[in-house]
């Protein structure tokens, strides 16, 4: 499966989170709706209100059984960009190419690198582990104050898990049975509590953002996500040592 990245590089010294990104992009009023993860025709959410089965799925719905988001607002500490998987949402990282670049070169009031990447996802299964950290993870249900590391872990591990197969099945690829992957969660960074923002502003709920580290036996190569909310960039798999992050993907 190939992905698409559009990447902007950042001038030394300023930081722009994906967020930030994103609604720069709703604010210029140029993109469409699917470009944010919203249905065209109901205008809600496509990958967090998962049709009903007694329900008649709209054509995006339709398009997007699997409710994982096609298009991704991504970054990194030096860069910020959107992701595309497969080529049915490259039109829309295309379409974002001109409002993105104007929107970041008028708040950093300088000219800004742009490069466009391709990448193959791919995951296969190996007889050794491979160090892997997960960037702001939201778990959204599920968690609690009072969960101890023990079932904070399995959460944790399942909600990998579970991201993982989801998007293999989705992209027709073949992701090892949780068994032979053998996730391990070797730590929980940095635990607290977010806000959750709408495009209406932030609202009264909150959800779990916590940074992981773990291993799994399995190669991962392309942009991987887990948790919820990845559409805004939570939740991103790179490889290697959580301390020292590579700025790449997994």
């Amino acid at each position: 499966m190939k992905q698409t990245l559009l990447r902007l590089s950042l001038p030394e010294g300023v930081r722009i989170y994906p967020n930030d990104l994103r609604e720069m992009l709703a604010r210029s009023n140029l993109l469409p709706p699917e470009f944010f993860g919203y249905d065209p025709d109901t205008r809600f959410p496509l990958c967090e209100a998962p049709t009903r089965a007694d329900s008649k799925p709209t054509a995006a719905q339709a398009a997007n059984r699997s409710a994982i988001p096609g298009v991704r607002i991504v970054g990194g500490r030096s860069w910020v960009g959107v992701l595309a998987t497969g080529q049915a949402n490259k039109p829309l990282l295309d379409a974002a190419i001109g409002p993105a670049l104007q929107a970041l070169s008028n708040r950093c009031r300088a000219p800004i690198p742009v490069q466009i990447e391709e990448h193959d996802l791919t995951i296969e299964g190996q007889e050794y582990p491979s160090a892997y950290w997960v960037r702001e993870m939201v778990i959204k249900k599920g968690g609690s104050k009072d969960m101890d590391s023990d079932a904070h872990r399995a959460l944790i591990k399942s909600r990998i898990e579970t991201g993982l197969a989801k998007q293999a099945l989705a992209y027709g690829l073949d992701c090892p049975p949780e068994h032979l992957l053998d996730v391990r969660v070797s730590d929980l960074v940095r635990p607290r509590g977010l806000r959750i923002v709408a495009t209406s502003g932030p609202t009264g709920q909150y959800a779990q953002l916590v940074d992981v580290a773990f291993y799994a036996n399995a190669k991962l190569r392309g942009f991987w996500f887990a948790g919820n909310m990845t559409a805004r960039g939570y939740g991103r798999i790179g490889f290697g040592d959580y301390a020292r992050p590579e700025s790449r993907s997994a």
